[in-house]
This record gives structure tokens, C-alpha cells and sequence, in this order.
């Protein structure tokens, strides 16, 4: 990625820099874990839903607003704490990205390591696990992640007195 960054997107990564951005995301694992496995059960229970059992509206809304939005927010904050690092947009989707694909690296070892335990069906659940969490997670977290980074990238550019116009 930062490769690709270096030749098609003219931004020069430090190894340094890449593995802050990489860091930034698993560490952004840990507030997004919180959020979807005891802060958001709590809301719901205030709210008279008690059952976070599979199948049930519980776990329905963990899995569709809980999930994607705390997900998403604890990953741009992370983006944004690398502001020192983003001066225009084009940068910011570039740490973005890589912060998305911090977070999806330690989540999808999460995911995987789980599925390996999965008894009899190991195998499959394995196979399957890897399959859907490839395909699916890597390039979504990285690409979403990456437009909020290019969005931070923007408001931290006008903050700084930066005109578009002037932002590559």
C-alpha cells in the first residue's frame, strides 16, 4: 500500500510513520470492542431490549449500528490523533487507510482465532471465516477508514489556512 502510495499517489511513507498508522489501528480495536460488548448491551438493556442472543433485535442492532458506527468512529479518532502526519486530504486517505488497515488486521485475527476453536467444525468454519473476512473486511475497513481520513485531511488543511485549491 504505501508502495503504491509512494508512486501513484506521490506521498513518501517512512517506515515509521506506516507502522504508527498500523498501531493506530489495532490500538483502535480496543475502544470499538468496548463499545460493542459493554457499552451498547448497556444501552440496550436501558432501553427494555434484553436479549443479545443470535437472532434476536439485539443482536440485530449490535450488528447494525453498533458495530459499523462505533467501529468507524473509534478508527477516525485514531486518524485524527495522527493530525502531525496529515497535510492535505490526499494524506489523510492515505493514513486512513492504513489505520483501517491496522484495525482490520487485529480484528480478523480475532475472528479467525475464534474460528479455529469452532470444535468439529473447525475446518469449515475456518475456511469460511477466511474467506468472508478477506474478501469482505480488509478492503472495506481500509477504504472507509480512508474517507474519513480524507475528510480529517481536509478540515486539518482549512484549519491550518490551506485553501483547497492549494491541496494536492
Amino acid at each position: 500500500w504505501w508502495a503504491f502510495s509512494t508512486r501513484h499517489l506521490d506521498l513518501q511513507t517512512t517506515k515509521r510513520d506506516g507502522e504508527a498508522m498500523l498501531v493506530a489501528g489495532m490500538l483502535s480495536t480496543i475502544p470499538a470492542l468496548l463499545i460493542n460488548s459493554l457499552l451498547f448491551p448497556l444501552l440496550l438493556l436501558a432501553v427494555g431490549i434484553e436479549s443479545m442472543e443470535p437472532g434476536s433485535i439485539g443482536e440485530l442492532l449490535i450488528l447494525a449500528v453498533s458495530a459499523p458506527v462505533g467501529e468507524e468512529l473509534c478508527k477516525a479518532a485514531f486518524v485524527f490523533s495522527l493530525y502531525k502526519m496529515i497535510d492535505s486530504p490526499r494524506r489523510g486517505f492515505q493514513v486512513g487507510f492504513s489505520v483501517g488497515l491496522g484495525f482490520a488486521l487485529l480484528e480478523n485475527l480475532q475472528y479467525i482465532l475464534f474460528s479455529l476453536l469452532a470444535g468439529e467444525g473447525a475446518a469449515l468454519s475456518y475456511t469460511i471465516t477466511v474467506i468472508i473476512r478477506g474478501i469482505g473486511s480488509i478492503p472495506g475497513h481500509a477504504f472507509w477508514t480512508g474517507l474519513s481520513g480524507t475528510a480529517i485531511g481536509w478540515h486539518i488543511c482549512r484549519k491550518r489556512g490551506i485553501q483547497p485549491e492549494q491541496v494536492r
